[in-house]
Order: structure tokens, then C-alpha cells, then sequence
């Protein structure tokens, strides 16, 4: 899918259910419950560990012949091996985008680009055309000491930035304007609506899939 019609923009709201399958027969019934309840698309994640190579067979599958923004979620992997791989998905979902802040007890704060410059050649020298979604202080990652300053950074770095609460979210938005894209990790059917204007994106488990879906969409 050409850059998910560039970034969204015949969709301002998008919903992406994270399909969690052991087998790709599972992962191909998921994906049409999610399609049929209204989703714009789905990230794929093997359960239990796996070896990239077999989830990022099952992408290649759904996409044949079809233009479905299909992306693969592979939280045991770096994306720098992950490019290298020459993805077949629409889109690579990652907890972080690599950007690493120092904050010594003396001295001036600086940030660390090293492994963010590191993804950022292997998806160049890749050529793969999808789109990045990354994660800025999501739950399961360290705790940001200046997040407006690692927002603006992180545009340069990911096509979507990926957020998990209501106060980062806001503070994300209120740091890199309204235009750049963000998606909502996690959000509830409870507090969908408060998120409605920060993002342009909402990544769900697939647990009830059709309910959550559908109403997320209808809320929409």
C-alpha cells in the first residue's frame, strides 16, 4: 500500500488491531475478522518467540494481490536486523526508535543518536517503502527526561510516533504541531474518545477484535 495513502490522509483515523497468532492459518482468520469489522489494516506478532523470517512470510502471503496496509509487530527483534531482512510488510512496528538520552548527574543533557542513525541506514540501504511506527517512553521502556526535545528529534527518525498514555500523548502533540502522524497504543473502548484529537492512528490488541473494532470506528 503506497505509503498508506500517504499517511492517512483519505482516513484521518485509522484502526490497526495487533494480530497475535501461532500459525499463519490463525493469523489469515484474524486478519478477515479484523478487515470485516472495519479495520484499515492489522500488524502481525507471532505468539511466543519466533524467528522473523516465518512472520514476515505470513506479511508477504496477505499481501499478495491485495493493497491492505498489512504490518509486523516483532518485539524480540531490533529493526536493524529487521530491514535487513528486506521486510515484505506494509509497515514495522517497534517499541523505540533507538534514541538514546544521557542525563549525567553533572553536566548538560544530550541525546544519542548512534543506533537511531544505525535503523535509519538499514532501512535506506533496504529500500523498503513502508512505513516505521515507533514507540516515545511507552510503559515498557525507560522514562524520558525531556520528551518535547525527544519528540522533535524522533520525527526526523520514524514515520509514526507510537504513544501509550493520555499525558504523553498530549505532551507528544503539543511537541512536534498537529500535522506529523501519532498512534494511540492500548487505548480502551473508555477512553477512545479523549485521544480522538491527538492522533491519527489506533493500534489495538485483537482481543474481541469485531466489538472493539467496530466501535472504535463507530465513536470515530
Amino acid at each position: 500500500m503506497s505509503r498508506f495513502k500517504e499517511i492517512f490522509k483519505d482516513n484521518k483515523k485509522v484502526v490497526l488491531p495487533i494480530i497475535i497468532a501461532e500459525s499463519f492459518t490463525v493469523a489469515k482468520s484474524k486478519t478477515q475478522i479484523a478487515l470485516d469489522s472495519g479495520a484499515d489494516g492489522i500488524f502481525l506478532q507471532k505468539a511466543g518467540s519466533a524467528d522473523f523470517a516465518e512472520v514476515n512470510g505470513w506479511a508477504g502471503e496477505l499481501r499478495k494481490n491485495s493493497n491492505l496496509f498489512i504490518g509486523i509487530y516483532h518485539p524480540e527483534q531490533r529493526p536493524v536486523p529487521i530491514f535487513q531482512f528486506n521486510p515484505k510488510a506494509s509497515g514495522i512496528l517497534a517499541d523505540s526508535p533507538e534514541i538514546r538520552e544521557i542525563t549525567p548527574r553533572k553536566g548538560e543533557y544530550s541525546i544519542i543518536l548512534n543506533e537511531a542513525n544505525e535503523i535509519k541506514e538499514a532501512r535506506e540501504k533496504s529500500s523498503w517503502k513502508g512505513l516505521f511506527f515507533a514507540g516515545i517512553s511507552l510503559r515498557n521502556e525507560p522514562m524520558v527526561a525531556d520528551l518535547e526535545k525527544l519528540s522533535q528529534i524522533t520525527t526526523k527518525y520514524v514515520d509514526v510516533i507510537v504513544t501509550d498514555n493520555l499525558e504523553n500523548t498530549q505532551n507528544v502533540r503539543a511537541s512536534i504541531g498537529p500535522d506529523f502522524p501519532i498512534a494511540a497504543l492500548g487505548v480502551t473502548l473508555e477512553n477512545v474518545g479523549e485521544y480522538k484529537n491527538l492522533v491519527n492512528c489506533f493500534i489495538t490488541s485483537d482481543i474481541r477484535i469485531r466489538d472493539f473494532v467496530s466501535t472504535v470506528k463507530a465513536k470515530l
